[in-house]
């Protein structure tokens, strides 16, 4: 497989100083068996041939008990729509809306999630390029100078931090992670009879610094479906891993109660992060997919799922 599920997390122009992006080629288990009958699929796409395409997504913030007791839920809903260039066929343009149509912003947007995203794509389906990349690296550096203005970070931070932030490629991944693990399965070979092996890099919510965890990636057929691939990856910490976010999240605690002492005990913390991937290869295009990442502290739990699903989608642009 190449260049497989690169995982960077998404986020914001401060905690990137120590990021790298990096990519990890996945490396199967058992893959020198004797007795193997590789069943191999080649994950092609359609989109490169749409005029125009959509996906919902349905953005779900929770907290949990540690008997799975729903504590608090937020919702909301945005669409993702795709429109291809009429002065490039392989540039798309990507706005955030509320409704289906276009033509109202989104109530819970973000500042980035209001700027259109500019893509180019591969001829194989992968995203290539954030084509207007230079829009987002000023808006970081803008926000990089108000921290210098209100002395929340130093002139020599400042220029380090805005170097990082000079390229196409980090500003690509700051700004649509998901996407990216969306559209990179495309392109790609799988043997269905394997498992593969998994770098990740995580990102501490504690000192926003990045992590390696080793996971897994397998990809089956679904019951029922036999034109449906489904694509599974799970990353979790290890023991280590969770003694190191122990210590950053109870100094985090430290120094964030200062001389008012500690409000309460931190004694675990856990980490874990999943994909689900239903991609169909009849029509050769993905049609759903589920990211998790939940941070255990204590016995409760805090996670963040987005589902994004295939909305609609129009061929034959030329």
């Amino acid at each position: 497989m190449s260049r497989f599920f690169i995982f960077v997390i998404v986020i914001t122009y401060c905690c990137y100083s120590s990021a790298q992006v990096v990519e990890e080629k996945a490396t199967s288990l058992d893959s020198a068996l004797a007795d193997h009958v590789p069943e191999m699929e080649f994950v092609a796409s359609n989109f490169p041939s749409y005029k125009s395409f959509m996906f919902r997504r349905v953005n779900q913030q929770y907290i949990t008990n540690e008997n799975n007791y729903l504590l608090d839920v937020r919702l909301d809903t945005a669409f993702i729509i795709a429109e291809r260039s009429t002065k490039d066929s392989s540039i798309f343009t990507l706005r955030y809306s509320q409704d289906i149509r276009g033509e109202q912003a989104l109530k819970k947007g973000t500042d980035l999630e209001n700027m259109p995203l500019k893509i180019r794509l591969n001829a194989n389906g992968k995203i290539k390029e954030l084509v207007n990349w230079t829009d987002f690296r000023d808006y970081f550096v803008s926000a990089l100078s108000r921290e210098v203005q209100n002395e929340l970070i130093n002139s020599a931070m400042f220029k380090k931090k805005k170097e990082l932030l000079n390229s196409e490629k980090v500003i690509r991944w700051l700004v649509m992670e998901d996407l990216i693990y969306m559209f990179d399965i495309y392109g790609d070979s799988v043997d269905l009879n394997l498992k593969y092996l998994r770098l990740k890099n995580v990102k501490s919510p504690f000192t926003n610094k990045k992590v390696p965890v080793m996971g897994d990636l397998s990809i089956t057929r679904t019951d029922g479906a036999a034109n449906t691939l489904f694509f599974k990856a799970q990353n979790k910490a290890d023991a280590g891993l969770k003694k190191q976010l122990l210590q950053e999240a109870q100094q985090y605690l430290k120094m964030k109660n200062g001389d008012r002492g500690t409000v309460s005990e931190i004694t675990s913390v856990g980490l874990n992060s999943e994909q689900e991937l239903y991609y169909n290869s009849n029509s050769k295009c993905l049609m759903r997919a589920v990211f998790s990442d939940v941070l255990a502290i204590n016995l409760q739990s805090r996670g963040n799922i987005r589902t994004y699903q295939l909305w609609d989608y129009l061929y034959s642009w030329e």
